[in-house]
């Protein structure tokens, strides 16, 4: 079963796979060929749009009920403190490892911003690779610590991956974007694709370092097979 995305939606929401959630202009705009971006952004901030965007992710339960609670947070060291000591008691023989680890780190992979994408996630066809991030818990930064070409070998690391693996749960957190989003949008090919390729097939992603998004819902990926279009 498949978690159906329009059921968690509101009227200005944008689906950019679902044809019905865009404004009736912009589907006009691309039937008759009419390009011009930059109308179409401005038509999307000024009419208050919200672009729906993706997380996907690996978490404890803990993780889970914290996200659905207090919502997301920036990347960066703080974080991956914060996620560490939250480790369930199971993990205590580990945390000190994963601890040295972080504190070694020069930068992480998402200082200060999130990475979404957002469109037609098709974990079906692993898509930019989505397994890595549902599969391994804490992140680029953590995970290629303990998960990469020279730690098949080692017990020890070995031994942190599968106990990491079997206190998480691979998620989608479905997320809402503010109107702003569109400045970044604005920087990639997105208008193009819009465009120029068939609705049900758009993505793209971005790396968000100015604002939040608004979580709408952590679906686990053990309850559900994927995301919903229709």
């Amino acid at each position: 079963m498949k978690y159906k995305i329009r059921e968690h939606i509101e009227e200005l929401d944008l689906v950019v796979n679902i044809k019905d959630t865009y404004p009736k202009c912009l589907l006009d705009m691309k039937k008759n060929k009419a390009y011009h971006e930059r109308v179409f952004y401005t038509y999307l901030q000024t009419n208050n749009v919200h672009l729906i965007a993706y997380h996907c992710t690996r978490l404890t339960d803990f993780e889970i009920n914290e996200i659905k609670t207090n919502g997301l947070n920036y990347g960066g060291k703080d974080l991956l403190y914060k996620k560490i000591e939250n480790l369930p008691e199971s993990c205590n023989d580990i945390k000190d490892d994963l601890l040295k680890h972080v504190e070694g780190l020069r930068h992480t992979q998402a200082d200060q911003s999130i990475y979404v994408s957002f469109g037609n996630l098709d974990l079906d066809n692993k898509i930019a690779s989505y397994e890595t991030f549902t599969e391994h818990w804490g992140g680029e930064s953590i995970y290629n610590f303990y998960d990469n070409p020279n730690s098949s070998h080692n017990q020890h690391l070995q031994y942190i991956k599968n106990k990491l693996h079997d206190i998480s749960t691979p998620c989608i957190i479905i997320l809402r974007c503010p109107p702003n989003v569109y400045d970044a949008l604005s920087r990639c090919v997105f208008y193009n694709n819009f465009m120029t390729k068939s609705i049900k097939t758009l993505f793209d992603s971005l790396n968000l370092e100015t604002f939040v998004p608004e979580v709408i819902d952590v679906v686990k990926l053990t309850e559900y097979s994927g995301l919903d279009y229709s």
